[in-house]
């Protein structure tokens, strides 16, 4: 079942009529609202008292009065006016006035926010205005979603903000997406375009993430976008943030490295199914904690060339 349409009377001056009223109200009924007009609702030997006051205003939902220089002299208006704030305040109508001369507003209506148009022949941004307010619409735009780096989950201690965690989840996924040990400026930007962030905003976030020991960077004459490599505190924190059951994971790889199933960057992510620049950091995260000493051999590939007696330990 269709809604019904709300109704809203129209109080002007006849003078008025022909050249504005007219072409309004037939745009408020194309648009869905049962604008009441006295030409089209009386007849001869109609009482003007009975339609206008007992149909027209009592009925509307809303009431919407054109302010000019005729209407301000208009007795009618006037009395309609009257009706209608009676109507307002007891919560019955809703006031719309629609100012079309350069007039003085009258004192009824100088707490009630007006439209003006400014254009008779083109006025449909005020229309639309006047169509929300009726039908107790919003112009307001929808509420997108907060930056990504706001829900950012990695934890980086009091030192370090939401923004510097997004900065290092970036710079993690720049070498993971090139398998590089290193983040060039043209990828930072680039990402950071997409995110909507500020390039210097991030370069400040670098020099913070580099005093805190979760990169390191490579900065050039005449200031720029550094070069970027993440540390292995850098790459745990993302793993940890990111990675599921990340921790079982790094168990699992000691496991199969101590008894030698596993020797290299290459088959660790083949058999745990990760990116090979996270296998990398697994095993310079194992050498930085003494369990194995490795070779980085043509293509960035990490080779083990020995397993010491503190991982076998650890494992076991």
């Amino acid at each position: 079942m269709n809604a019904i349409p709300p109704k809203a009377f129209i109080s002007h001056s006849s003078l008025d009529k022909e050249r504005f009223v007219m072409g309004f109200a037939n745009s408020l009924r194309l648009n869905g609202v049962d604008a009441w007009l006295d030409k089209w609702e009386m007849l001869p030997g109609d009482s003007l008292v009975d339609k206008i006051f007992e149909s027209g205003i009592k009925d509307a939902s809303v009431f919407i009065v054109v302010i000019s220089i005729n209407s301000c002299d208009s007795q009618w208006v006037k009395e309609e006016l009257n009706a209608a704030v009676v109507k307002k305040i007891s919560g019955k109508c809703k006031l719309v006035p629609v100012l079309i001369d350069d007039c003085e507003v009258p004192e009824a209506l100088k707490s009630t926010l007006y439209e003006k148009i400014e254009n008779l022949a083109n006025y449909e941004a005020s229309l639309q205005r006047i169509l929300i307010s009726i039908f107790d619409a919003s112009s307001k735009p929808p509420i997108g979603h907060a930056p990504s780096y706001i829900h950012n989950r990695m934890n980086l201690g009091a030192d370090l903000s939401e923004f510097d965690a997004h900065v290092l989840k970036i710079c993690c996924e720049v070498e993971i997406d090139n398998d590089s040990s290193l983040v060039q400026g043209k990828n930072l930007v680039d990402y950071a375009e997409r995110e909507g962030m500020i390039i210097d905003n991030v370069i400040d976030s670098l020099d913070v993430l580099q005093h805190c020991g979760y990169v390191e960077l490579k900065k050039f004459m005449g200031g720029g976008v550094p070069l970027v490599s993440v540390s292995v505190s850098g790459y745990l924190a993302f793993c940890r943030s990111y990675i599921s059951d990340f921790d079982e994971v790094l168990r699992d790889v000691c496991v199969c490295i101590a008894s030698g199933e596993l020797s290299d960057s290459i088959s660790v992510a083949s058999k745990f199914n990760i990116p090979h620049r996270v296998s990398v950091f697994v095993i310079d995260y194992l050498e930085d904690r003494g369990y194995v000493r490795t070779s980085k051999e043509i293509g960035r590939v990490r080779r083990i060339w020995q397993v010491t007696p503190m991982l076998k330990r650890a494992v076991s």
